[in-house]
């Protein structure tokens, strides 16, 4: 009966250290460090007027680090015509890129920031657990166990979750550009970015 009694005592302990290993990992992983466009700031310079504007008020932008094709034509159609949002196509699209790009960028969180929350939530863990018995004899085997559980369960659960957040910080980043400057609807351009989502999501999962 002892010995049964032990191996349950053993036993939970090794699930209660397991849970907070693993979910440390979680924490880390969650806030770890990403660059991204900053669409208020970041500007495009047109190479034949020599003329700069502001992308995101002018519905151009990043979802990432750079401007993909579609933003990229409205950045080339602003510089030769002069206009934006032309989403009938109504203007020839320019072959060859005549502007220049003048861009800034945001880094959300740090290496230090990710570090310091995960070890935060470990050590405050394994001192609840401990708060009434010392029992750091079982925590070695606890972090062997919880690193399993993480990578076997967890990681890619982790992983997508920090896309889904990636993303919604990039649109929001653009809406905010748009918004500051007075517009109060961009139908078109959230239809646009609905289909974007999951792509940009699926190549993030990738990187």
């Amino acid at each position: 009966m002892y010995r049964q009694n032990k191996l349950i005592y053993v036993f939970i302990y090794v699930c209660l250290y397991s849970i907070v290993v693993s979910f440390s990992f979680v924490i880390f992983f969650f806030f770890r460090p990403f660059v991204y466009l900053d669409n208020e700031k970041s500007l495009i310079i047109c190479k034949k007027n020599n003329l700069a504007y502001y992308i995101g008020p002018n519905y151009i932008y990043g979802l990432g680090k750079e401007l993909n094709d579609y933003n990229s034509k409205k950045a080339e159609k602003l510089c030769q015509y002069n206009v934006i949002r032309d989403y009938k196509n109504t203007y020839k699209d320019i072959k060859m890129g005549n502007y220049s790009q003048n861009f800034f960028y945001i880094k959300n969180s740090s290496w230090l920031n990710a570090i310091v929350m995960a070890l935060g939530f470990f050590l405050i863990g394994v001192f609840l657990i401990n708060s009434g018995i010392k029992t750091t004899q079982f925590l070695f085997i606890g972090i062997v166990a919880g690193s399993i559980f993480f990578l076997l369960f967890l990681y890619e659960p982790t992983k997508t979750n920090f896309c889904k957040k990636k993303v919604v910080i990039e649109v929001v980043n653009f809406r905010n550009s748009v918004y500051k400057s007075g517009v109060v609807s961009m139908s078109d351009e959230e239809a646009y970015i609905k289909t974007q989502v999951p792509k940009l999501i699926k190549q993030c999962l990738k990187d």
